[in-house]
Order: C-alpha cells, then sequence, then structure tokens
C-alpha cells in the first residue's frame, strides 16, 4: 500500500479515537463539572452533547470545502494541530464558569469535525485507482479500531487518577489530544505530494 495511504489511514483512526472518546464522556464530563464546582450546570449533558453533535455535522462539510480553497494537507494539519490544543484545554475546562467551558466544548466539538470529510475525500484522491476498494477497506478498518480504542483509553485514564479529579479529566482529555498528533506526523510523513488542490481546466 502506498505511502499517502498509509498516513490518511492512520490520521482517519486518530480523528475517529477523538471523535468517539469526546463523544462517548461529553456528558459524564459535564455532570462532573456541576459537582466540581458545586452547582448544577443549567444546561442538561445530554443538551450539551446533542447541541456539539449538530455543530459538528457543517463543520465537516465546511471542512472539506475549506481543504479545497487551502490545500488539503495544510488544512488538516491546521485542525489536527488545534484540536490537540483545545482537547487539553477543554479538560481543565470544568473549573471556569459553565458558559466559558460551553464555548470550549462548542469550539473543540468544530475541530474534532472539520478533519472528517477532508480525511475520506483526501484518502479517495491519493489512492490508486486499481487499489481505490482496499484502501477504503483498510481506511474503515483502521478508522473504526481508533473509533473502539478512543473511549477505552478515555476510561482507563479516568480508572487510574479518578473521575472525580480535574487531573483525571485533564489527563484523559490531553492523551486524546496527543495521539491525534499522530495524524499531523503521518500527513507530514507521506510528504507534500499528496496535498491534492482542483487544477485550472485548459482550453
Amino acid at each position: 500500500m502506498e505511502r499517502p495511504v498509509i498516513a490518511y489511514c492512520l490520521a482517519y483512526a486518530m480523528h475517529n479515537l477523538e471523535l468517539f472518546a469526546f463523544r462517548a464522556w461529553l456528558v459524564a464530563f459535564i455532570v462532573f463539572a456541576g459537582d466540581w464546582q458545586g452547582q448544577p450546570t443549567w444546561l442538561s449533558g445530554t443538551w450539551v452533547a446533542m447541541l456539539a453533535t449538530l455543530i459538528g455535522m457543517p463543520a465537516s462539510i465546511l471542512g472539506n470545502e475549506m481543504a479545497i480553497r487551502f490545500g488539503r494537507q495544510r488544512w488538516l494539519m491546521t485542525v489536527m494541530l488545534l484540536s490537540a490544543v483545545l482537547a487539553g484545554l477543554v479538560g481543565l475546562g470544568a473549573a471556569l464558569p459553565f458558559w466559558a467551558l460551553l464555548i470550549l466544548i462548542f469550539c473543540y466539538s468544530v475541530t474534532v469535525t472539520a478533519d472528517s470529510a477532508a480525511l475520506t475525500s483526501g484518502l479517495v484522491a491519493v489512492a490508486p485507482a486499481s487499489h481505490r476498494g482496499a484502501a477504503m477497506a483498510l481506511y474503515s478498518c483502521t478508522g473504526f479500531t481508533g473509533a473502539f480504542l478512543g473511549p477505552l483509553l478515555f476510561g482507563m485514564v479516568l480508572d487510574v487518577l479518578g473521575d472525580d479529579q480535574l487531573s483525571g479529566w485533564w489527563a484523559a482529555f490531553a492523551l486524546m489530544g496527543l495521539l491525534l498528533l499522530l495524524g499531523p506526523l503521518a500527513l507530514r510523513w507521506a510528504n507534500r505530494r499528496f496535498d491534492i488542490r482542483p487544477q485550472p481546466q485548459r482550453v
């Protein structure tokens, strides 16, 4: 399998690892934030999770449009790096006023999904036509592996450091951000040859 295909598969695995961990543990994190501050949050965890998911849907579509405009590799690396930073900040957000935590969560929900469609279209673009089906199969397999591992690793960190401690939640989110950095590293490793942009038509 060609290097760009492997890079996209690894990046997609890390994307799903972060995305599914975020969605699986968001409601519990909102409950923890309310307990940590000693007062109930004025928006329930289920509502926050619903809004974060709804925000993520258009972010994925718009993210692909931005990738076409600015260059797919540049866009993906920028979004993933920003998402990794936000992951560390969100984990500490439980100590902030709830409105500030909401802003962090909604910004994070944008970066978590803004690379999704661009990754899939990128894989299709770089996969050789003769092996595109195999490339998509590998892409799906690695993606769902990441989706399985993300919530699991997040929960393991909470078990070790305590789900009633701010440090435990920060470490769990930070681990997701740290692992996500494997995505930009893989894209960089595969070099700039697969930074596919639409080419102008020659008359």
